[in-house]
C-alpha cells in the first residue's frame, strides 16, 4: 500500500507516462494516490526501497498540512470510487484484482481514520459532541461501503467493527491515544535517524582519514617518491 501514498517520493519512467498518457486529475486531496495507482497498473515491476533515505521533520500545527480539514467524509468516496474502477478496468487477473481490492479498502479505511482525526482538532467543542459527529461519520461510511473484501490486518477488522457498530467513544479515545503515540513515536523516529546519519559521518570521517594517512608502500621502495593516496 505504501507504493500508491505519495508521488514525491517515487521515481517514475517518462517512457511509460507518455506512452500510456498518464495525468494527474483533479482529485484534490488525492491527485497523487490516483496517479500512482495508474501508473503501478502500468508495471510490470515496482521496487520498493525499504530504508529511511532522508527525515521529513514538520513543525508549526498552524500549516496547512496540519489545519483542520472540512468535509473529507464526502470526498474521499468520490476518490476511492475511481480507484475501484481502475482496478475493475485493468488487465491484471482476477485474484490480482481481488488482492488490490482488498488493500484499496484497507487505505479507504483508513482515511476514514482521518476523518476522526480531523474532527478531534476541534479544541473547542466538547468529548460528546465529537462523538456524535464521529457516529454520523460511521453511519454514511458504512451505508456507501459495508465490508464485502474481507480485512488487511487485525487494525482493519477492529475498525471495521468499530464503523459497522458506530462505536464513536472507542474511536474518539483511540484517536486520542493514537495522537500521543504518533507524537512520541516522529520525536523518536527523528532523533534515531539524526543519530545513524551523525555515526555513518563520523564512520566515513574516520575512513577518509585512513585513507589519506595511508602510504603507497611501493612509494616508498622506489625510492622515496611523493606517497600515493590509495582509494
Amino acid at each position: 500500500s505504501r507504493v500508491l501514498n505519495g508521488s514525491c517520493t517515487k521515481k517514475y519512467s517518462r517512457t511509460i507516462i507518455e506512452n500510456c498518457q498518464l495525468r494527474f486529475e483533479d482529485m484534490v486531496p488525492a491527485e497523487d494516490f490516483i496517479f500512482s495507482l495508474q501508473y503501478a497498473l502500468h508495471c510490470k515491476t515496482i521496487i520498493v526501497c525499504d530504508e529511511s533515505v532522508y527525515v521529513n521533520d514538520q513543525r508549526g500545527d498552524n500549516s496547512i498540512t496540519r489545519s483542520r480539514k472540512y468535509g473529507l467524509i464526502d470526498v474521499y468516496p468520490k476518490i476511492f470510487d475511481r480507484a475501484f474502477e481502475l482496478v475493475e478496468h485493468s488487465k491484471l487477473t482476477a485474484k490480482q484484482k481481488k488482492q488490490l481490492y482488498l488493500i484499496l479498502d484497507k487505505l479507504h479505511v483508513d482515511s476514514f481514520g482521518t476523518c476522526v482525526m480531523e474532527e478531534l482538532k476541534d479544541t473547542n467543542t466538547s468529548a460528546m459532541e465529537i462523538q456524535k459527529r464521529i457516529r454520523v461519520l460511521c453511519k454514511k461510511f458504512y451505508e456507501q461501503y459495508p465490508c464485502k473484501y474481507g480485512y488487511k490486518n487485525l487494525i482493519h477488522f477492529c475498525m471495521r467493527v468499530c464503523i459497522r457498530f458506530r462505536f464513536s467513544a472507542a474511536l474518539y479515545y483511540l484517536g486520542k491515544l493514537y495522537v500521543k503515540i504518533r507524537k512520541w513515536y516522529y520525536v523518536w523516529l527523528i532523533k534515531v535517524e539524526r543519530l545513524k546519519l551523525n555515526i555513518v559521518n563520523i564512520w566515513k570521517d574516520s575512513a577518509a582519514l585512513k585513507i589519506i594517512t595511508k602510504i603507497d608502500k611501493n612509494s616508498i621502495a622506489d625510492g622515496g617518491r611523493e606517497s600515493k593516496l590509495v582509494f
